[in-house]
């Protein structure tokens, strides 16, 4: 069953755009260079929620083939890339992985 690793971002305050966009590229990189990654997703929050988000105001989703993915996910080259990039941008994260369920 698919893993949805979900991250949350606290952007640092006046970010640069090209900081911004060399983390967002990194993650998007990922998908084609990590085995496991059937898809990602990143950007900012949908602004008609952001109220709700606590401060965390980008993310990313990238849903691995099944958990037991995780450990070779978070050891490849391209994920510490993009942990690398993140830090350039943000001051907290948080992440959260959740187990898709079977369709019935």
């Amino acid at each position: 069953m698919p893993l949805h690793h979900i991250v949350l971002l606290k952007l640092k305050p006046a970010v640069p755009p090209a900081a911004l966009a060399a983390f967002t590229h990194a993650a998007r990189a990922m998908l084609g260079a990590i085995p496991c990654v059937r898809a990602v997703d990143v950007g900012p929050g949908l602004p008609a929620t952001a109220h709700l988000g606590k401060g965390y105001d980008y993310g990313v989703i990238a849903v691995l083939e099944a958990a037991e993915d995780l450990p070779a996910y978070v050891a490849h080259p391209a994920h510490k890339r993009t942990m690398e990039a993140r830090l350039e941008v943000s001051d907290d994260f948080l992440a959260f992985d959740i187990v898709s369920a079977q369709a019935p």
